[in-house]
């Protein structure tokens, strides 16, 4: 694992939700306690439970969302709720972006590949394909899969192997 996968303590992490819809709001208000329990501190996107039947807001919201984060000058990575539909949407606007200056980590699985990709692809970024942050407080991952993500953000594991 690269080197640039581990955040130094106390660094910052966007909670976003550039994908599907959050229909639980007690789930998410568990996240910001993960993230400290990890060492870390959390901002959470402005718009993580707006109005739309499938994504978690309206695309523009979810690119105001998605753009303020990239901007931000003081945080590290950006962590993504869960995955479901709507990523691919932000595509079109992510390519006008110029790239910002300060490289983020980005974490999310599933519909969030689109992303994954872009940011690796056109920004070599790093990014980790991992469970949301949705997936560790439903606690619906097993024990390992638990462990690897905090791990490899504080530097504790630094690869994995697959036999």
């Amino acid at each position: 694992m690269s080197a640039s996968l581990t955040l130094s303590p106390g660094a910052k992490i966007e909670l976003l939700a550039p994908a599907g819809k959050i229909y639980d709001a007690e789930n998410l208000a568990e996240v910001p306690k993960l993230i400290q329990r990890w060492g870390f501190q959390v901002r959470l996107g402005g718009h993580l439970l707006g109005q739309h039947p499938f994504c978690a807001a309206p695309l523009e919201e979810r690119w105001a969302d998605l753009k303020t984060a990239l901007n931000a000058l003081d945080s590290k990575a950006l962590w993504c709720y869960r995955g479901g539909y709507g990523s691919a949407e932000l595509l079109p606007k992510l390519a006008e972006l110029p790239r910002p200056q300060h490289t983020k980590l980005l974490i999310g699985f599933s519909d969030l590949s689109a992303l994954l990709l872009f940011f690796q692809q056109k920004w070599g970024w790093p990014t980790l394909h991992a469970p949301g942050a949705k997936q560790f407080i439903t606690q619906s991952i097993d024990t390992t899969s638990q462990a690897l993500l905090p791990g490899l953000l504080q530097g504790r594991i630094q690869r994995i192997v697959y036999p």
